[in-house]
C-alpha cells in the first residue's frame, strides 16, 4: 500500500506453459498510421490528468550545512550525510575508468561538520564556503476524501506550506540532508518530484569543457535533449560544432543524495566489466551537489541508436523477436552473479592489502523509491543492506506504518482521510503478520542485479534491431531471485489471442484515422506471440531462472498487496490477505490487477 505501483505480473498460465511448445508467431501488416505518434507505451505513460498542466508545487528551503550534532545512537539506522561523501566522489577526468573516484557507503557513517569540497587544479579537495540556511521540512500527506481533493486543488494554485518533521530526531537527520532544487508537487493521490530550478547550461558547458580538455577557443554547444524518467534531465554536449563524439550530460534531482548518482556509476562500470550489455561509456560525473551546477551529474558518451519506441510499431516481427533474444541474453547474463544481500552497489576504496576473497563493488544503501519517495527519506528505517526478504520488508512496512499513523493523528486530515488511512494501516498490520509465512526471517537468499525497466524508452537499437545500449541504471538494485525472475517491461500486458481487426468502428477516430486504442491491442497480441519466445531462450541459456519465475507467484503477490496504493483495489487486497490466513488463497493477486 506504498505510493509504488503494483508489480506488473501479467501473464496467464497458458502463456507461461506455452513455452514449451509455442507455435511460431505471424507477423500481422499494420494500417497506416500518423507518423507524427512514436510508440505507444511511451504515450500512454505521459498521459496526465486534466488540468494538471498549470500545477504548482511546494518546494523545501535549501538545507542547511551539516549538522554539528551527536549521530543516533543505533547506527543501523542512521542516515550517512551526503555532505560527506564529497570529499570522496569528486568529478574525475576524461578515460580510463578505472581512474574514477571510489566510494564506500559505510565509510560515510560518521557525522562531521567538516565543510564541503570542490575539486582544485591540482585534483585534491578543497573547501568550498557553506551557506547557512533552514532544514527541509516536510510537506502535509495526501488527501483522500472529496473534501481534501478540492483542498489540494486549491494547494496546485499556491506554495503547499512545509511542515517540520514530526520528532526531534528526525529533525536531526533532516538536517542532514542537502535537498536543494527539489519540489514536490500533488497530482492525482501521490506527490512527484519536481525540479524547483533548472539546471545552467553554461554551468554544463563550463563542465564539459573542463573534464573534455577543450580548449576555450573551440566551440561546445549545450542543448536541452530530454526529461528521463521522473528526476533526471538529460543534455546534449556538442563539441567542435557536432564534428566527432557527441556527449550526454545526466542531471539528477536530490531524491537521495549522493546514493543515487554513486551507486548508478558503480552499477555500470560493474555491468561493463562481466556482461556483453552495452551501455554509454562514463567520462567524468559528481555525485555530490557541492558544486557550481547545484546537481550531481554524471557525464558520458553518446551511443548511436534510435529508442526502440519509436520504431516498434514499423519492425518486422522477425527483427523484434531479435530484440527479445537479445534482452533474454541480457538477463541471463545478469542471472549468473549471484550475491547475498539486498541493497546497491558501490565502489570500495583501494586498499593496500586487499583481501582476495573481498569484492571490489560491496553491497550498501538501498536505492530504492520506497525509502526516497516524500517524507519517506527522513524516516528512521533500516536502509540496507538487507540479508533476506523479510528484512527487506519489514523496512518497507514500517515507512508504510509511519505514513498512515501520521496521517491518521494529522490535524489537516478529514474524516475520509483517516478512514482510508485506517483501513491501509489495516493491511499493513495484516501484512506484518503474515511476513514471516511467507518470507522465513533466517532464510539465506541469492540475490542479483535487477533492471526491472527493460521498456521501450530504455533500449537503442540500429536499424536491423540489434541493441546499441541499455540506459537507466539508477535505482538498480541487488534483489532476490523471485523478484528479478521477471519478464522485461515490453513483454508484460494483457493477453491477446487474436489481432484487433483494424476496419472495426471501435478503432477508428472520426470514422477515418486508426485509434490509439489499436495500436495498444495490436501491441498486446504481439507481446502475447513473444513471450514463450523469451522464455524458450531462456530455458535455453538460464533453466533455473524459469523455475524460480513459475514458482513465485505467492511471494510476488505477496508483493503486490506491499506495493499497490489504489485504494479501489484495497477491497481485494484485503479478501486476498484474509483468505490467505485461512489457508492458501485460490487466485493471483498480481494476475488480477
Amino acid at each position: 500500500m506504498s505510493s509504488t505501483s503494483p508489480t506488473k505480473r501479467h501473464v496467464s498460465d497458458s502463456s507461461t506453459s506455452s513455452a514449451d511448445s509455442a507455435p511460431p508467431p505471424t507477423a500481422v501488416p499494420y494500417p497506416a498510421r500518423d507518423r507524427s505518434k512514436t510508440g505507444v507505451r511511451h504515450q500512454k505513460k505521459k498521459a496526465r490528468p486534466a488540468g494538471s498542466e498549470d500545477e504548482t508545487v511546494w518546494s523545501p528551503p535549501p538545507a542547511s550545512t551539516p549538522s554539528s550534532s551527536p549521530p543516533p545512537a543505533n547506527d543501523e539506522v542512521s542516515r550517512p550525510s551526503p555532505d560527506i561523501a564529497s570529499s570522496t566522489s569528486q568529478s574525475i577526468a576524461p578515460p580510463p575508468l578505472s581512474a574514477l573516484p571510489l566510494l564506500s557507503p559505510w565509510l560515510l557513517q560518521g557525522e562531521t561538520d567538516q565543510a564541503p569540497v570542490s575539486e582544485s587544479p591540482s585534483g585534491l579537495p578543497s573547501p568550498l564556503p557553506s551557506t547557512p540556511s533552514s532544514s527541509p521540512r516536510a510537506p502535509p500527506s495526501p488527501p483522500h476524501d472529496g473534501t481534501a481533493r478540492k483542498q489540494s486543488q486549491l494547494a496546485h494554485e499556491q506554495l503547499l506550506p512545509v511542515q517540520a518533521p514530526p520528532t526531534q530526531s528526525l529533525e536531526t537527520r533532516s538536517t542532514r540532508i542537502n535537498q536543494d532544487g527539489l519540489g514536490w508537487k500533488y497530482s492525482f493521490l501521490d506527490y512527484e518530484p519536481t525540479w524547483v530550478r533548472e539546471p545552467s547550461t553554461e554551468v554544463i558547458e563550463s563542465l564539459a569543457r573542463k573534464h573534455l580538455s577543450l580548449p576555450p577557443a573551440d566551440r561546445c554547444d549545450v542543448i536541452f535533449h530530454a526529461e528521463e524518467g521522473t528526476f533526471h534531465k538529460l543534455f546534449r554536449v556538442i563539441p567542435g560544432g557536432g564534428v566527432g563524439t557527441g556527449y550526454i550530460m545526466r542531471v539528477a534531482l536530490p531524491v537521495d543524495p549522493h546514493f543515487l548518482t554513486s551507486s548508478e556509476v558503480a552499477t555500470m562500470e560493474y555491468v561493463r566489466s562481466c556482461t556483453t550489455i552495452p551501455m554509454p561509456k562514463i567520462v567524468a560525473y559528481d555525485s555530490s551537489s557541492r558544486n557550481p551546477l547545484g546537481f550531481e551529474w554524471i557525464l558520458m558518451e553518446s551511443v548511436h541508436g534510435t529508442r526502440l519506441e519509436e520504431l516498434w510499431l514499423d519492425l518486422p516481427m522477425a527483427t523484434k523477436e531479435r530484440v527479445v533474444r537479445q534482452l533474454t541474453r541480457f538477463q541471463a547474463e545478469l542471472f549468473t552473479k549471484p550475491r547475498n544481500q539486498i541493497g546497491n552497489l558501490y565502489r570500495d576504496p583501494p586498499s593496500p592489502t586487499p583481501s582476495p576473497t573481498s569484492s571490489p563493488y560491496p553491497i550498501g544503501h538501498i536505492v530504492q523509491r520506497d525509502f526516497f519517495w516524500e517524507q519517506n527519506i527522513h524516516q528512521p528505517v533500516p536502509r540496507g543492506p538487507f540479508k533476506n526478504s523479510y528484512a527487506w520488508f519489514s523496512a518497507r512496512l514500517a515507512l508504510q506504518r509511519f505514513q498512515y499513523e501520521r496521517d491518521l493523528e494529522s490535524p489537516d486530515s478529514g474524516e475520509g482521510d483517516r478512514k482510508v488511512a485506517s483501513r491501509a494501516l489495516s493491511i499493513v498490520q495484516k501484512l506484518l503478520k503474515l511476513l514471516p509465512s511467507v518470507f522465513p526471517p533466517d532464510q539465506p537468499e541469492s540475490t542479483f542485479l535487477c533492471n526491472d525497466d527493460l521498456g521501450m524508452d530504455n533500449v537503442l537499437v540500429d536499424e536491423d534491431g540489434v541493441i546499441t545500449a541499455v540506459l537507466r541504471w539508477a535505482c538498480v538494485s541487488l534483489l532476490p531471485d523471485w523478484r528479478v525472475c521477471e519478464l522485461p517491461d515490453l513483454l508484460q500486458s494483457c493477453e491477446r489471442e487474436e489481432p484487433p481487426t483494424p476496419g472495426l468502428p471501435r478503432y477508428l477516430d472520426d470514422g477515418t484515422t486508426i485509434s490509439q486504442l489499436y495500436w495498444e491491442e495490436m501491441m498486446d497480441y504481439e507481446a502475447t506471440l513473444l513471450r514463450p519466445i523469451f522464455l524458450d531462450e531462456m530455458k535455453r541459456q538460464r533453466l533455473e531462472w524459469v523455475k524460480v519465475m513459475r514458482g513465485s507467484e505467492l511471494r510476488t503477490d505477496f508483493e503486490t498487496a506491499v506495493t499497490c496504493s489504489n485504494e479501489l483495489r484495497a477491497t481485494r487486497i484485503d479478501a486476498w490477505l484474509d483468505s490467505f490466513a485461512n489457508g492458501k488463497p485460490g487466485w493471483s493477486l498480481g494476475r488480477e490487477f
